[in-house]
């Protein structure tokens, strides 16, 4: 038998019919979630698996890779998680676990916060993360395929809000949480006519089904953390790529030690969410946008305080040209490293960078 798990922060037992209720009415937001699943999805095993132990309680990313733990033990095929974080620097246990979710096979649905941000896990790679689309772009109930999402989010739905829907005329889009539960039961509905848990297979039959739209930059624009500056922090690097890469992610590391959260972009990168690599060929390539413009739509799209831009072009000078500046303007610092540069002296120019960069 089919077997879903949904991971959510509370669930209630009961029996009551939430379509039509106030959202004030309902029990908790994973009894809510609970519900539209069930509501869509064709099959009759669905385990709910609580992050917290009463309504309200604080939710962390402990509790919440210690119920994905618990989830696996129940060998599901489609796990649904309306839940997450944009913060970056704590997710290396959540990732972990979810890499192993991935590994025994499950099909992982799960939602992109309504800041509409990169999103762990929804942005991670071989997840299907969902977010609802308000901009009435597609029709009611209506799904759309992206297939190179900047932000990692691979699924755009226009499902309504059911709760509210039979008391308002004017029909209102439901949140990142609900539609991850339309979506799920959607996939769940596609593994058991297809009998499969193959990720490509279903993103076939998802693409098949979906309604085929460009979601361009000024989509992205229009939703994604509205009122955040679209500029910050920029370090950029001149060089051998290959050692700039490596002095980056030294960097990383160090600003990640003092609570900074810091992205590596290049014009071709390995685009892995999950360490805040992005590449910005795959950015509307369509489009012709301008490099200060991906650069802007970056800052709004990842909860990032500085970028690390790496070189266009391969040059081969003997040492590492970092200049410090920002993305709204055309001044800079600049200082020389050593691409085979000791700890100590990596600290130095990192305290150097830190100074400008504040």
């Amino acid at each position: 038998m089919f077997h879903a798990v949904i991971i959510d922060d509370y669930f209630v037992d009961s029996d009551s019919d939430h379509f039509g209720q106030s959202l004030a009415k309902i029990e908790s937001h994973g009894t809510a979630c609970a519900k539209i699943f069930q509501a869509f999805s064709s099959h009759s095993k669905t385990t709910l698996l609580p992050v917290s132990s009463k309504f309200e309680e604080e939710i962390t990313i402990k509790k919440l890779v210690h119920a994905i733990k618990q989830a696996r033990e129940f060998r599901p095929d489609l796990l649904v998680m309306s839940m997450g974080t944009t913060n970056p620097l704590i997710i290396a246990s959540l990732t972990e676990q979810i890499q192993q979710v991935i590994e025994d096979g499950v099909v992982l649905v799960c939602a992109c916060s309504n800041e509409n941000v990169v999103t762990y896990p929804a942005s991670l790679p071989s997840v299907f993360g969902v977010r609802n689309e308000k901009l009435n772009i597609l029709p009611e109930g209506g799904f759309s395929i992206v297939e190179h999402p900047c932000d990692g989010i691979d699924i755009i739905s226009s499902f309504p809000d059911p709760i509210v829907y039979k008391d308002r005329p004017n029909m209102r889009r439901a949140s990142n949480s609900l539609t991850t539960q339309y979506v799920g039961a959607i996939v769940s509905n596609i593994m058991i006519e297809l009998g499969t848990k193959n990720r490509e297979r279903i993103y076939e039959e998802l693409k098949r089904k979906s309604i085929m739209k460009y979601f361009s930059s000024n989509y992205y624009e229009a939703v994604a953390n509205r009122g955040k500056p679209a500029d910050g922090g920029i370090i950029s690097f001149c060089g051998k790529k290959t050692a700039a890469l490596e002095i980056a992610q030294r960097l990383v590391f160090l600003f990640a030690e003092d609570g900074y959260c810091v992205a590596i972009a290049g014009q071709k990168l390995e685009c892995n969410i999950s360490k805040l690599h992005f590449s910005l060929s795959d950015f509307f390539s369509t489009e012709g946008l301008s490099l200060p413009k991906k650069i802007s739509l970056l800052f709004r799209i990842a909860k990032i305080d500085l970028l690390l831009l790496l070189p266009d072009v391969e040059t081969y000078p003997a040492d590492i040209v970092i200049s410090v500046g920002a993305s709204n303007t055309s001044t800079s610092i600049q200082f020389v490293l050593d691409p085979d540069c000791t700890d100590n002296e990596l600290e130095l120019a990192y305290r150097f960078i830190r100074r400008n960069f504040e």
